[in-house]
Formats: structure tokens, C-alpha cells, sequence
């Protein structure tokens, strides 16, 4: 299966926009993880399954993607996060680079009059591939200044990060039947393998 047909699937277990968008990576505690954006075509479709845009958007304007800069914020987004759930220190320079990112959010929201509400807006150009960051970058400072923070975890099997919804904030995997089952299988055929020795 290539990334564009993988993308299409990709199991969304972050909980949140951000953490999905960290979790397009396979295998963070392999030696080599795969990328599973490469291109502008991978990136749009990663953006419908999101539903960021419609089944029926055609593209984007011509050389506004910039792989480059999706995987940047994509790894200061991991870091960040990474850290704070390993309870490590932040780099200076990992927050250094989050705050320009938000800095440039702040320049795209807006406030509107709904009716008699006044509601916050996104205001960007929806033909520019680069711009989708800006909801991503949003979902993440958000997550950092939310009660739901503390229930951001890592999965120790493939490293994707995961926001534990339980009541009981007991989840260990990015997805049982993905990784749970996967880990509880190896440890059976070692125990088993073991006693056959």
C-alpha cells in the first residue's frame, strides 16, 4: 500500500487535530520511521481524511506547498509534546519555534458577529497548501492551555500520541487492536517459546 492509498485509512487515534497530524508518521520507535507525507497529493489527501477539506476540493494554488515547513511544525509539534509527556524539559529551541507558529496563527484570527454571538474565526486562504497548518497549529495551543493535557500519552509500542478519553485515564495504547493486541501477542510467543526451550 503506498502513503496516498495508507492516508485514505489512517486511523485517527489521536483524539485531537494536532495530535493526529503528529501521528502521520509510522513507527516512532523504530530505527527508521516512515513519512507518510511526502508530497502535495499525500498532504491533501491526509487533509480530506481529517475533513479539513472536502472530498471535492481539486487542489491547491501552484507552489504554495512546502514540505519542508509541514514537517517542520509536524516535528515541533512531536517535540513538544513528547516532552511534556515524558516529563522532560522543552527545549528552548523546540519553543521557540512553537511560539513563531502561533505567532503567525494570531495574525489569521478574526472575531465575527454570529446573531448576537461574538465567535473566533480562522481566516485564511483555503488555496494554499502551507495555510492548513494554521487549524493545526490552533489545536495545539489549545491542547497546551486545556485541562486535557495531562491526559496526553504516548503509545509505547509505535509512539503515536493519543489523548486518553477514559473516565478511568487507564488507556496504554494509541489503538488496542492495532498495538495492543500486537504487543500482547509477542509477549504470549516469548512466554510460550520460552517454556518450549
Amino acid at each position: 500500500m503506498n502513503h496516498t492509498e495508507h492516508l485514505k485509512c489512517i486511523s485517527l487515534d489521536g483524539g485531537l487535530l494536532c495530535l493526529d497530524f503528529i501521528n502521520t508518521v509510522s513507527g516512532y520507535t523504530e530505527d527508521v520511521p516512515v513519512n507518510y507525507i511526502t508530497g502535495e497529493g499525500e498532504w491533501l489527501t491526509w487533509l480530506k481524511r481529517v475533513e479539513l477539506v472536502g472530498e471535492d476540493f481539486c487542489g491547491f494554488q501552484k507552489d504554495s506547498f512546502h514540505s519542508n515547513r509541514i514537517l517542520s511544525v509536524r516535528e515541533t509539534l512531536y517535540k513538544l509534546f513528547t516532552s511534556y509527556v515524558r516529563g522532560e524539559v522543552v527545549q528552548e529551541k523546540i519553543l521557540s519555534s512553537f511560539n513563531r507558529e502561533v505567532g503567525w496563527m494570531n495574525k489569521h484570527l478574526q472575531f465575527i458577529s454570529e446573531g448576537k454571538e461574538i465567535t473566533e474565526k480562522l481566516v485564511f486562504n483555503s488555496q494554499s497548501a502551507d495555510d492548513y497548518l494554521l487549524p493545526i497549529i490552533r489545536s495545539a495551543k489549545e491542547l497546551l492551555i486545556s485541562r486535557d493535557l495531562k491526559s496526553v500519552k504516548e503509545c509505547p509500542n509505535c509512539g503515536w500520541l493519543f489523548l486518553d478519553k477514559t473516565k478511568s485515564n487507564t488507556r496504554r495504547w494509541c489503538n488496542m487492536k492495532a498495538c495492543g493486541n500486537k504487543v500482547k501477542t509477542q509477549k504470549y510467543y516469548r512466554r510460550v517459546s520460552g517454556k518450549l526451550q
